[in-house]
Order: C-alpha cells, then structure tokens, then sequence
C-alpha cells in the first residue's frame, strides 16, 4: 500500500474526505500542522544564545532534579 500526503485548499477539504471515505481499504488520516509563532522562536533563539554564551549557568538533569526536590522541601 502508498501513502500520499496532499495539501489542499480548505473548501475542497469536506468534498475530497467524503470521496475518500467511500473507497475500500483507504485509510484516512488527518494532521494538522502546526506553526510555532515568531515570538516563541525568538525566546527559544535568546535561551540557546544565553546557554552558549554562558555555559557555566546550565545544569545537568540530575543536578536540577536535586535544586528542585530542594526547593520543595523548603
């Protein structure tokens, strides 16, 4: 069996999942995509230029794991 991904406008999108849903041993699967906004790039862009400007500041998974179970307890 193929797979086909299509990108197709959104008023022809009920007709052509109808005309799909009639045919024998088609599978239908629908994804939406999802668009990361500019602002939560730029954040993401500033935290890894920080992290590489200032690597001295970044902790391993364990190490944060114990500041954190610190934090609770307090």
């Amino acid at each position: 069996m193929k797979q086909l991904t299509i990108s197709i406008p959104n008023n022809l999108y009920a007709s052509l999942i109808e005309l799909f849903k009639h045919i024998p041993d088609v599978t239908i699967v629908e994804e939406e995509n999802s668009i990361v906004p500019e602002w939560h790039k730029s954040i993401v862009r500033k935290r890894l230029a920080d992290a590489k400007a200032h690597p001295e500041n970044l902790l391993t998974w364990d190490d944060m794991m114990q500041e954190l179970d610190r934090s609770i307890k307090n």
